[in-house]
């Protein structure tokens, strides 16, 4: 009987050691880079480096990015829309109280995040006719300008993509094209579509 208690004790030990470990293994995140290994290995990226800012495909979304938005980091169309990953809108805004700073934005498939914009938050603006310079570009051979582009370098004519916006351009209805959030639940960028 003795040796039946100590075999069951012994069991649910090894069991209860094991759940923790699995837990772990779904969300291993070894390079720490804000993308879960096994997404990573599925888009055959590297797991021992962080890679999260890379933009393999060229869409002008990073790997991160396109983590967030579940979207393939090697296809610059994912959905096969026509609209490349980066140009596609990610979310709206639902809301945006300026006595907490929580923004609250709604993505295209009903979630909805909120989280703090603070005073280090940087908010950017792109509005219409910037994005048609950049679509403009998509038909260039060039792929890199057109990421250069997007990126704000102003490498030939075209100029900065991004202007620098405040928390009054934080209102309901508008388009947001990322959003970038630190570990704390706060977002350290917001790129809005006005």
């Amino acid at each position: 009987m003795r040796k039946l208690k100590l075999l069951t004790m012994a069991v649910l030990a090894l069991a209860l050691l094991a759940i923790p470990g699995t837990a772990l293994a779904k969300s291993r995140d070894r390079d720490h880079d804000h993308m879960a290994d096994k997404w990573e290995k599925r888009h055959h990226l590297n797991t021992h480096r962080r890679d999260g800012r890379r933009d393999p495909d060229r869409d002008g979304r990073s790997n991160l990015a396109e983590f967030r938005a579940h979207t393939d980091p090697r296809d610059p169309d994912t959905d096969n829309d026509g609209v490349e990953d980066g140009d596609e809108v990610s979310g709206t805004i639902a809301s945006f109280d300026s006595n907490t700073g929580v923004l609250t934005i709604t993505t295209p498939n009903g979630d909805v995040t909120g989280n703090v914009v603070q005073g280090t938050t940087e908010i950017k603006c792109e509005n219409e006719a910037e994005q048609e310079d950049v679509n403009d570009d998509h038909g260039d051979d060039d792929r890199g300008d057109v990421s250069d582009a997007r990126h704000g370098s102003d490498d030939g004519d075209r100029g900065d993509d991004n202007t620098t916006c405040t928390t009054a351009d934080l209102t309901q209805g508008t388009a947001v094209h990322e959003a970038e959030m630190n570990s704390s639940g706060q977002f350290t960028e917001v790129e809005l579509r006005k």
